[in-house]
Formats: structure tokens, C-alpha cells, sequence
């Protein structure tokens, strides 16, 4: 039976032997860090909209004091503008743009997202705000 660690970036890691590139795709919300989770469920409860000034430290989000929410809203008859009904269980593998957005985090190290875009409950599109020039 594998071994659980939690990792440098907040996510429990295994002892088995599977390739790195397969235990990525198999990374479930129960696998998060406590702050990764809840901002995880925040973008899942917002379902449509975007997550501005979305701070990042060692790769964490940082939830306190929380980001801004704005809601997006479809302006048609029989739009679901609500929050997403119904969230991922702990035993469910992320998808794909849930662990691209994580790894952007840690690539980040410790930054600000200026926002994220988020459509079904999914992060779509993000932009960070670049240090380079103030060193």
C-alpha cells in the first residue's frame, strides 16, 4: 500500500510507482491541500465568472481574506445563473484545466492572479500579474 506525504505544493503524494505524467492525471480533490480544496469549491460554487486578485503564496492559494467573486450572467430565458448545483465528490479525479490552473500555482511560487476566468465551473483563462521588470 502506498504511503500519502503532503508535498512542498500542498498535495499528497504516494509512494507508489506510477509515472509522474499518470499519477498527475489521477490527482483527486481529496489529494488537496485545505486551501486548494475550498478555492476549488469556490470556483465550482461560482459556476460562470471570474475570481479577481486571487493571491498565490508557496503555490497556495490564499483564501483569507478571500478574493473577489463576480458572477457572469446569461441574459436569455432559462439561463442557470446560479451557483453550480452540484460539486465534485473527494473521490473525483480533477479535470484537466483544474490541474493546469494548479500547476500555474506552482510555477507561480508566490504572485497575484489579477483573475481567472471561470465557465462551468472550470478555470478557463487567467492573467498574472508579471514581476519582471520590477526587480
Amino acid at each position: 500500500m502506498p504511503v500519502a506525504k503532503l508535498g512542498e505544493n500542498g498535495m499528497t503524494r504516494t509512494s507508489a510507482t506510477l509515472p509522474e505524467s499518470e499519477s498527475r492525471s489521477l490527482l483527486r480533490k481529496q489529494d488537496l491541500s485545505p486551501s486548494r480544496r475550498r478555492f476549488l469549491e469556490s470556483i465550482q460554487y461560482l459556476n460562470n465568472g471570474r475570481i479577481e486578485g486571487l493571491k498565490v503564496r508557496d503555490g497556495e492559494p490564499i483564501i483569507h481574506p478571500p478574493p473577489r467573486m463576480v458572477r457572469k450572467l446569461k441574459l436569455k430565458r432559462g439561463a442557470n445563473n446560479g451557483p453550480r448545483a452540484k460539486t465534485c465528490s473527494a473521490d473525483s479525479a480533477l479535470k484537466k484545466q483544474v490541474r493546469e490552473l494548479f500547476d500555474q500555482f506552482d510555477r507561480v511560487g508566490t504572485g497575484v492572479f489579477l483573475w481567472i476566468e471561470v465557465q462551468d465551473g472550470l478555470p478557463l483563462t487567467a492573467e498574472l500579474e508579471d514581476s519582471h521588470w520590477s526587480s
